[in-house]
């Protein structure tokens, strides 16, 4: 039984906290990833809820990049609508 206590102590709620962050801010989840994983690696922290880690990482650069993305659409779809509108001339 004191094994298991021992176990329960050592999980780290990072990796979690980390993939709730890869949603809700997902450039720091994707970076709090990357530092999770290196702790784990180094034994600083267990490595139970790693695939949290991956998890956070990964959903962390697919949201940051479609973020990227969708904003530099709009600006695209601004840039258009007021080169369009501003071509226009009403008499």
């Amino acid at each position: 039984m004191n094994s298991q206590s021992e176990v329960i102590e050592t999980k780290s709620s990072l990796p979690i906290w980390a993939l709730v962050l890869g949603i809700l801010l997902p450039p720091v989840g994707a970076i709090m990833g990357h530092i999770v994983l290196s702790s784990m690696r180094k034994g600083e922290i267990s490595s139970v809820n790693r695939n949290f880690a991956v998890a956070a990482v990964t959903v962390g650069w697919i949201l940051t990049g479609l973020l990227l993305a969708a904003f530099f659409l709009v600006q695209l779809l601004v840039w258009g609508l007021q080169s369009f509108f501003g071509s226009l001339t009403f008499n």
